[in-house]
């Protein structure tokens, strides 16, 4: 199973949020595909009427950290390969002086960011700690399911969508089951 995520992106920015650059240029993402680090969510009040506390905690264990300093070493690696080589006349973003692994590391945890596939926040499974059981439902409510990757009690990898799908797919079979019983 791998261990990273590549993407080479046809645009060059600083932020999505700020825009594309004005000029012609590409960008290489990396990911960790199962990360260790676990985030957490908690309420900010009793009556849960304030918008959740969420604590993404990335790179908190040392394994994440690792991978994602490999994942920049070979992300140079391929950089300096043809035909990218040549199609780069100035590198921005990390400036070319990021060579050290504490350099790396620094570069990693000020830039580094989530790729939009949260999940685990309602964990399935027969333990106390989990929030759903094996048949999506909420633990200690009744008529109530979650069918979404909140109920993944692991990371899948790379990607979550196919993994969301088939959970959606179950839980509807699930809920209709139970309609008709």
């Amino acid at each position: 199973m791998p261990d990273l995520q590549y993407q080479c992106l046809n645009f060059s920015s600083n932020s999505l949020k700020d825009g594309l650059h004005r000029w012609p240029g590409f960008t290489f993402i990396f990911s960790a595909c199962r990360p260790k680090s676990r985030g957490e969510i908690t309420l900010r009040d009793v009556d849960g009427r304030k918008a959740p506390r969420i604590q993404a905690n990335y790179l908190t264990d040392p394994d994440d950290v690792r991978i994602m300093i490999a994942g920049f070493r070979i992300a140079q690696e391929i950089a300096a390969t043809e035909p990218f080589r040549s199609l780069i006349t100035e590198q921005l973003r990390p400036t070319p002086d990021v060579q050290s692994e504490e350099q790396i590391e620094a570069y990693v945890r000020k830039v580094g960011n989530t790729v939009y596939h949260p999940c685990g926040t309602c964990r399935m499974g027969e333990d106390d700690r989990a929030v759903v059981d094996s048949q999506l439902r909420v633990r200690g409510l009744t008529g109530l399911r979650v069918v979404d990757a909140s109920v993944m009690p692991a990371m899948p990898s790379p990607n979550i969508h196919p993994a969301t799908i088939m959970v959606a797919e179950k839980g509807a079979d699930m809920i209709g089951r139970a309609l008709v019983n």
